[in-house]
């Protein structure tokens, strides 16, 4: 366990990291009670927390500043109950999840996940529950950058279709059933969106709002020729970073793997 002040004079730490399989609910509530100015909780691989530690997260019980910054992974315990109540204690401050191989989250604990309107990062990889219907709230999410579902086996280029449509997303990592239909709705979202006036000039990259995909599933020189007739078709504004501009298309960077 360690604790952390980020080198600021102030007197209660805002970090708090424990990575101890022997931690339980009430040792962890205890120790959160005391720390007044609480920004950063890693509880990840603490394999004896559960949702009931979760239900004592919030300011209210607690009385303590909201979380930006909550992660689980690896706790096996947590389930979907856990994950409403992160929905609804955290909604207005948290901008990072990590649950990580949570194996009990399902579509019916991401349904909450929408009341977390600060989210900007959101981890599931790992989460084998988790299909197409749980990526439809997860697309309600405007203001997430980041995404991280590998090793999510059920999502498939359905759910795909969903979470592309999200106006901030930057990186996307996906190791489902992703085939070359999946990277044609990628190419087709791209080639006609138009995104809104709010998603900061940074995140504009040509039509298609993307700086790095990486995907994994049965995918061919099909689904990738789209990928490129996308960029080969596009207009990058002038103040796109330069680091981004790799040739014309808009992704600064694609990964994938195909499975035999």
């Amino acid at each position: 366990c360690r604790l952390s002040q980020q080198h600021r004079p102030c007197t209660s730490p805002r970090v708090f990291n424990s990575n101890c399989d022997t931690v339980t609910d009430a040792s962890i509530a205890a120790i959160v009670e005391t720390i007044k100015d609480l920004r950063y909780l890693n509880l990840s691989y603490c394999g004896k927390i559960t949702d009931d530690f979760l239900g004592n997260v919030g300011v209210e019980n607690l009385k303590l500043p909201p979380l930006e910054f909550l992660d689980l992974s690896g706790c096996h315990k947590i389930s979907d109950a856990g994950l409403r109540r992160i929905s609804e204690t955290l909604q207005r401050t948290l901008r990072k999840l990590h649950m990580r191989w949570c194996f009990n989250v399902t579509d019916t604990g991401l349904a909450f996940v929408p009341d977390l309107k600060e989210l900007r990062q959101l981890n599931l990889s790992g989460s084998g529950k988790i299909t197409d219907l749980g990526m439809k709230s997860v697309a309600q999410l405007v203001h997430l950058e980041y995404l991280y579902l590998s090793y999510c086996g059920k999502v498939t280029d359905e759910g795909l279709a969903s979470v592309a449509q999200l106006p901030a997303l930057q990186h996307l990592h996906l190791y489902g059933k992703i085939t070359d239909v999946g990277l044609v709705n990628i190419a087709a979202l791209g080639a006609h969106s138009s995104q809104p006036k709010w998603v900061p000039a940074d995140y504009r990259l040509g039509p298609a709002p993307y700086a790095h995909l990486h995907l994994y599933g049965k995918i061919t020189d099909v689904g990738l020729v789209n990928i490129a007739a996308l960029g080969a078709h596009s207009s990058q504004p002038k103040w796109v970073p330069a680091d981004y501009r790799l040739g014309p298309a808009p992704y600064a960077g694609v990964a994938q793997t195909a499975t035999p």
